[in-house]
């Protein structure tokens, strides 16, 4: 498990910084603007719940292929917070980022199989998959 959580915060950072050198701002002065053009365009920004709570299920994530490969602890009660946490935000990850939505959904299905079938790769795959996805979305939508 320590092995997991030294790779964890370079993974992180990389992630973030890559996500931070990608966003560019590009201003069209030809679109209209007006408000009600932005009001039907506009999303409402992820709450702090919502962050916390995707957080908290990267923080189950990590770690549970040594769970599932080591026999410690329970992988199924790690799994089963997991499925309650995206239960109470995918609605709104699906509102404000579909593609994304539907990549985290992935993610938690790899997850899933990763335990129900033992693959701790899996669930490496998954984290590190899951935490990108992520990164993403709270770089797109912050609270």
């Amino acid at each position: 498990m320590h092995r997991t959580r030294r790779l964890v915060l370079p993974l992180l950072a990389s992630v973030v910084f890559t996500v931070a050198g990608c966003a560019s701002t590009t201003i069209d002065t030809s679109v209209s603007t007006t408000a009600a053009d932005q009001a039907t365009t506009t999303l409402p920004p992820v709450s702090t719940d919502v962050a916390s709570d995707l957080n908290e299920m990267v923080g189950r994530v990590t770690g549970l292929g040594d769970l599932i490969a080591d026999h410690e602890g329970d992988a199924k009660e790690s799994l089963s917070r997991i499925d309650e946490i995206w239960a109470s935000v995918g609605t709104t990850i699906n509102d404000n980022d579909p593609t994304l939505y539907r990549e985290m959904q992935h993610q938690i299905d790899l997850i899933t199989t990763a335990v129900s079938r033992h693959r701790p790769a899996d669930a490496d795959k998954a984290q590190r998959n899951l935490l990108a996805v992520v990164t993403t979305y709270l770089g797109r939508h912050p609270g």
